[in-house]
């Protein structure tokens, strides 16, 4: 079989759009002793370079090549989806519905609002969670040891050396508690956890002057 000159073909895709595949061999016909070029699904015809955004198709009624757009890896919605949706994937080159969006529907505003709410108390329990730290010690700031503060220093009030063993810090963390220290520790956390619930009162503020419109733009 001569191959000499042997003519490039471009295949595509035998489902609609009929997408441009690769190049392939032409075959030959040993009986003519030529190559059998135009075919069903195959063509000499050069198909236009790579456009960003579309694929190129084969236009099999007007035998030519077009762009097709392609949003393959997307996903899009319509009008009549609600936020619940998780949206139509595209799985093919082509036009998309008038009314596709590939913008997920909104929340609605009251469930919207809501969702912020509970990530700003969230992070206001994370932020008072953290503690505070003090000569290197990590001291919780959480009630149940805000009172164990309070109540050591009323109980040893006019005890100055008073101290106690075993005063657990925080998690895993033991100390031998003095009053000046839980004096130093008692103030510290209070200004801490007052520092915290007054970032949630400006961020709470913040949310409530939002309205529903632009709710998308809080960041917690």
């Amino acid at each position: 079989m001569n191959t000499t000159n042997e003519p490039i073909l471009y295949c595509w895709n035998t489902v609609y759009p009929y997408e441009l595949l690769n190049e392939c061999k032409a075959d030959f016909d040993e009986k003519t002793g030529t190559y059998i070029l135009d075919t069903l699904y195959r063509t000499t015809d050069v198909p236009p370079p790579p456009k960003q955004g579309f694929a190129i198709c084969r236009n099999i009624p007007e035998g030519r090549w077009e762009y097709v757009e392609d949003h393959r890896g997307k996903k899009y919605w319509l009008s009549d989806m609600s936020w619940q949706d998780q949206g139509i994937p595209v799985l093919y080159p082509g036009e998309l519905p008038p009314d596709a969006t590939f913008t997920p529907p909104l929340k609605p505003a009251p469930i919207y609002r809501a969702e912020l709410e509970k990530l700003l108390d969230d992070k206001k329990k994370r932020m008072r969670a953290s503690g505070i730290e003090i000569n290197g010690i990590r001291f919780s700031t959480s009630e149940k040891a805000m009172r164990s503060y309070l109540t050591f220093i009323e109980v040893n009030r006019d005890k100055e050396n008073a101290k106690q063993e075993g005063w657990e810090a925080s998690d895993n963390v033991w100390i031998t508690m003095t009053l000046p220290l839980c004096r130093e520790v008692q103030l510290a956390a209070h200004k801490f956890v007052d520092s915290c619930f007054g970032w949630y009162k400006k961020k709470k503020a913040e949310l409530d002057a939002l309205p529903d419109n632009r709710l998308h733009e809080f960041i917690v």
